[in-house]
C-alpha cells in the first residue's frame, strides 16, 4: 500500500520537531522517529488504528503514538497522512487532499 502525506501533515511534523528540538534535539530525533514508524506501519496493517471519534467518519483513522495522533484516510490502496495534531487538540481534519 502506498503512503502519500498531505502538506498540512508534512508542515505539522516539521514544526513538532522543530519545537522540541529547541531544546531537546535527541528528543526531537526520538519523536519524529517513532511518528515515521508509525505511519509506515500502516502499511502492512492500514485498519490498525481506531476511527477518529469526533470526526464520524468511519474512513478516517487515527493512530496514536505518545502524545500525538496521526491522521489518515484509506482509499483504495492508498494511505493518506492528513494531520498530525498533539493529543489535547480537537481534530480538524477535514481536508482530505
Amino acid at each position: 500500500m502506498r503512503i502519500r502525506w498531505s502538506d498540512e501533515a508534512r508542515a505539522e511534523l516539521l514544526s513538532i520537531v522543530q519545537t522540541i528540538a529547541r531544546t531537546q534535539p535527541a528528543a526531537a530525533r526520538k519523536i519524529r522517529d517513532h511518528l515515521r514508524d508509525a505511519v509506515h506501519g500502516l502499511r502492512a496493517h492500514p485498519q490498525l488504528g481506531r476511527v477518529v471519534p469526533e470526526l464520524e467518519n468511519p474512513m478516517i483513522r487515527e493512530r496514536v503514538v505518545q502524545s500525538y495522533r496521526i491522521m489518515y484516510l484509506v482509499r483504495n490502496q492508498e494511505i493518506l497522512i492528513v494531520t498530525i495534531v498533539h493529543g489535547r487538540q480537537v481534530a480538524g481534519a477535514g481536508g482530505t487532499d
